[in-house]
């Protein structure tokens, strides 16, 4: 017997699960290639909303330095002109003794209403403006060396050159801490630059409040959270639709060549079991022929002796088994007949086909000590000759698989019926053990037999008998309680009968 894993082809459809993983994963990646965009994203927003921030003081602050720079030029030397000349401290509200930095650096020990013997550094001016929009100021040389803190100088740390170098091309540096605490700040680093390419005259860092800043990230944070599950959800429903249409589509086709699969597995079967049969029908209808005159020559001996000494039981036994042999060889050879007849047809009832089959099965169950039992209420139905004669054969010999299945005192029963869409059903029932697991799967496989002197091809025979009659055979039922074949064929029509 040929194995069917031999063809290369899927016996299942595609597994239901493995579709299910292979959805997964690729949702899986979509989320994690729509996270890692929306993080790339938000660190780039982040990064502008920071720099706009910084580059809105920067501007602010530089500004300022410039119109403190015109003011300081505008001051007469000679003393000619008040120190209430300045832009901070021409403002009403601003008080000089309110402040010790401008006591300290920018008035020293004057009085505000004395004259200033030289320009005021407009980096100082900054530092007292700044005070106004930040918490903390720090002046730092154009060396690096940290000149003054506001308002403690606790810290004299330089300013590295790495930060320099990069202030001096006129873009501030910004950094957010404490993002997450209750009072966020934000640190501002810039250059102070008369013109653009020129060296800076000095540094200063602020220290700002950063809550605005820190609202406007959260808001953003919240936005793009929002925008990627929206992203997700639309896209994972698209991608699930699409891979749901192509998933059964291919469930579909899986399905479709796992039939195919299994039908070409079937029909190598039947054609390796066809090949075998037509070889062995070859040579047993080459052996029938053979053996008819034998027979005869010896059931006539049988006979002769059987008359001389009619109780001799040995004799009486050669008989019984040359006449069994000798009808045989009259059935297949009439089989084989009908079947290279041409014009010639005939029918058989149900009925004829069931007594022949008792009468030659009757005497095997009597020997086996079972009880035969045919069906008594027949259906009213014909065969034609070719296809009752291939039945009749196919049928004995599962009612004699039936028979030396089942034990003693036990019951072998064949029914007849008449079905739906004009089909007889024939059923062969034993009270055996039932078939072996293996041999259910795949029952009218040849295969060697468990039987003493068995062939292992009965049933592949019979199968074969059947679909040559143009029938289906197959096992209906089967358990511990015993196993049932049935046998379909379509009846003779009622106008064909006539």
């Amino acid at each position: 017997m040929t194995d069917r894993t031999t063809i290369g082809l899927p016996t299942r459809p595609l597994n239901r699960a493995s579709m299910i993983v292979v959805s997964l994963a690729i949702l899986a990646t979509f989320g994690g290639i729509v996270g890692y965009v929306t993080l790339e994203l938000r660190q780039e927003i982040r990064g502008r909303i920071l720099d706009r921030a910084a580059s809105s003081f920067e501007q602010v602050v530089t500004s300022e330095y410039r119109r403190f720079e015109e003011a300081a030029l505008n001051i007469d030397f000679e003393g000619n002109q008040s120190i209430s000349s300045l832009p901070i401290l021409a403002d009403p509200s601003f008080s000089v003794s309110d402040d010790p930095f401008i006591n300290e650096i920018i008035l020293g020990n004057q009085s505000p209403s004395s004259s200033l013997e030289e320009p005021l550094d407009p980096i100082d001016e900054i530092a007292v403006w700044g005070l106004g929009l930040a918490k903390e100021v720090d002046l730092f040389a154009p060396d690096g060396l940290r000149r003054d803190s506001r308002p403690n100088l606790t810290d004299k740390t330089p300013l590295s050159q790495a930060i320099r170098a990069t202030v001096s091309k006129g873009t501030p540096l910004v950094d957010l801490r404490n993002e997450t605490g209750s009072n966020p700040e934000l640190i501002v680093t810039m250059a102070f630059l008369r013109d653009k390419g020129e060296k800076p005259t000095g540094y200063a860092r602020f220290l700002l409040n950063g809550t605005e800043v820190v609202e406007e990230l959260t808001a953003l944070d919240d936005n793009l959270r929002q925008q990627a599950g929206i992203a997700f959800l639309a896209g994972g429903l698209i991608i699930a639709g699409i891979l749901w249409f192509f998933f059964n589509r291919l469930q579909r086709s899986s399905q479709l060549l796992a039939e195919r699969s299994e039908k070409l597995a079937q029909a190598n079967e039947k054609l390796v079991l066809a090949s075998k049969s037509a070889t062995l029908g070859s040579i047993s209808a080459h052996l029938m022929h053979g053996l008819k005159n034998p027979l005869a020559g010896l059931r006539e001996f049988v006979k002769g002796r059987e008359s001389s000494d009619p109780s001799d039981e040995e004799i009486q036994l050669v008989a019984q088994a040359a006449g069994s042999m000798q009808n045989m060889v009259e059935e297949a050879l009439q089989v084989l007949q009908e079947q290279t007849s041409e014009g010639v047809s005939y029918a058989f009832t149900v009925d004829e086909m069931m007594t022949i089959l008792e009468k030659r099965l009757a005497p095997l169950a009597d020997e086996k000590g079972v009880s035969l039992q045919v069906a008594g209420n027949l259906p009213e139905a014909s065969i034609d000759n070719l296809g009752a004669n291939l039945l009749v054969l196919a049928l004995f010999n599962l009612g004699q698989n039936a028979i030396e299945a089942t034990p003693e005192q036990s019951q072998v029963s064949l029914d007849c019926t008449l079905e739906g869409n004009n089909r007889v059903a024939f059923r062969v029932r034993d009270t055996g053990p039932g078939l072996p697991d293996d041999v259910v799967e795949s029952p009218f496989a040849p295969r060697t037999s468990r039987k003493e002197g068995g062939s292992g091809v009965g049933l592949s025979i019979s199968q074969q008998l059947v679909e040559r009659a143009g029938a289906e055979l197959s096992l209906e039922s089967n358990g511990p309680e015993g196993a049932c074949f049935l046998v379909l064929i379509r009846a003779n029509d009622t106008n064909e009968e006539a």
